[in-house]
């Protein structure tokens, strides 16, 4: 097994993304998509993050909103 750190934006920012303070929870088991960096060790920049319902947030890693058009409505 190996842990992962995974980069992301400031918390602020991640709002426009869709995260919110109940978008998981200690245990939830989700899926994290991240771009590894170049050197090998284990850190990447979140891409995509799937939690347990199925809902899929994305990161600012090679995809995610750019523009706040982007963004989903809140």
């Amino acid at each position: 097994m190996v842990q992962w750190a995974a980069e992301t934006e400031n918390p602020s920012s991640m709002v426009h993304y869709g995260y919110t303070k109940q978008s998981m929870k200690p245990g939830d088991q989700v899926t994290v998509t991240v771009v590894p960096v170049k050197n090998g060790k284990p850190i990447g920049r979140i891409v995509e993050v799937v939690l347990p319902n199925g809902q899929k947030l994305a990161g600012r890693g090679l995809q995610g909103p750019t523009k706040p058009e982007d963004y989903p409505k809140q």
